[in-house]
């Protein structure tokens, strides 16, 4: 799993505390894991506002979790504690 920030200019909520309880949350039995090729099977991407100017095209064929307020932080987090999600 891999945490992008995109640049903070209309942040509405903590977007670091968002992150930090994401990457310290997901369920203990589920790994992520970086690939061979350097490519993440999954990104959650941590946006400040409803816009997500974020690139997920960078991302290649990764799975993509977008944060852009605390409520979608909540969701993100609920989605990776639930077995085979």
């Amino acid at each position: 799993m891999r945490i992008v920030f995109c640049g903070g200019c209309n942040a509405g909520y903590d977007r670091v505390a968002a992150a930090e309880t994401i990457k310290r949350q997901p369920q203990t039995d589920v790994a992520f894991e970086v690939t061979g090729d350097g490519a993440s099977d999954i990104v959650v991407t941590i946006c400040g506002c409803a816009c997500a100017c974020i690139d997920d095209n960078v991302f290649g064929n990764a799975r993509i979790l977008r944060v852009t307020d605390a409520t979608s932080a909540q969701n993100v987090l609920a989605l990776l504690k639930t077995p085979g999600q």
